[in-house]
């Protein structure tokens, strides 16, 4: 029978797997070569970096990962190898837009900042950025677009984004290639932007350099060089949060369907999707007055803000924030095609 090593915290594990292998669990710091003796499928979040050294000499012939990004994952390695490999690419994107539409609620009840008739831009316009525009657009923005890899889009070049009221960042971090992301928002950046300017970063930290950067309202969830954190810039953030954007009960259910499927093609299983009430959802009406009081009480931005501000040892309470988050449910009502009892 197939063997799988999986990261715990998969949920679903027995629901998709059981049935087709023989599934053996460890916490994400204990999935070591010697763990995958016996192995023909790991599967992992965003804890277990995957490359030549964990898998060199095992039977491992397919990995999946759980979640939406890619740096845990060394793929040139992995093709290497000539291990096959899924990324749940897009698992999450819900959960993120609607992160950004508690970043926004919280602004508007502490009276900081409305997005209607408002100049944005969103730099990243993949899955998650093109539902963020959209959600943007729906609350009366006028939305700028920035990312030269899509061509269904009409792109404004970063060094064209000037005036904005609020800037959201949803591109994956990159350090090579025609437009390399790494550090790209900066000082230089933010002098162009309109004062005050919000910056909504969902994506990848290390996309941003804040040195020098002034008269920006910072709303991270992810930070340069996680989870050691920078104090001061933890200090100056309105939000702050520990990378959990995307934790919601949908996001994590919709990667282990998603690898599932995979896997299935490579293993020849049976096509499989998550039973009928697996997610929940809280109904969210943006013409009604009192959406950003519903999104807050489900989010909690502001509680969990002022709890890793006042945490003592930063980088133990970033991971632990992050690891104990609870699941929330998604919202109904945004996007038509996006909607659960």
């Amino acid at each position: 029978m197939t063997v799988i090593v999986a990261d715990s915290t998969i949920p679903y594990l027995d629901y998709f797997f059981a049935e087709h292998a023989t599934i053996h669990t460890y916490p994400a710091t204990e999935i070591t070569s010697e763990s995958l003796n016996g192995a023909d499928i790991l599967l992992v979040r965003s804890k277990t970096q995957v490359n030549q050294q964990l898998l060199k000499n095992t039977s491992v012939r397919f990995v999946g990962s759980c979640v939406s990004g890619t740096d845990h994952l060394m793929l040139d390695e992995l093709s290497a190898l000539g291990i096959a490999y899924h990324c749940a690419l897009g698992c999450n994107r819900y959960a993120v837009m609607e992160y950004v539409l508690g970043v926004l609620a919280l602004l508007r009840l502490k009276k900081q900042f409305v997005i209607e008739n408002k100049k944005v831009a969103v730099i990243g316009v993949g899955q998650v950025g093109t539902l963020v525009a959209e959600l943007f657009e729906k609350l009366g923005a006028n939305v700028l677009r920035c990312d030269p890899f899509q061509e269904n889009i009409t792109h404004v070049p970063l060094d064209k984004i000037k005036n904005c009221a609020l800037i959201a960042c949803h591109t994956p971090l990159t350090r090579s290639g025609p437009y390399p992301t790494d550090q790209m928002l900066d000082q230089k950046f933010f002098a162009r932007q309109a004062p005050n300017c919000v910056l909504i970063n969902a994506g990848r930290g290390g996309v941003v350099n804040p040195k020098g950067v002034e008269g920006v309202t910072f709303c991270l969830d992810v930070w340069p060089n996680e989870p050691e954190i920078d104090p001061e810039l933890l200090q100056l953030s309105f939000v702050a949060t520990p990378h959990i954007a995307g934790h919601s009960t949908e996001g994590k259910l919709k990667g282990t369907e998603q690898v599932y499927q995979a896997a299935a093609k490579v293993f020849n299983w049976p096509a499989k999707q998550l039973p009928a009430g697996a997610i929940h959802g809280v109904d969210v009406v943006l013409d009604n007055m009192h959406w950003p009081e519903l999104v807050e009480s489900v989010l909690n931005l502001e509680r969990m803000t002022l709890t890793l501000k006042k945490s003592a040892q930063l980088a133990e309470a970033f991971k632990t924030l992050r690891q104990s988050y609870p699941p929330r449910p998604s919202f109904n009502g945004i996007f038509k095609e996006h909607c659960y009892g």
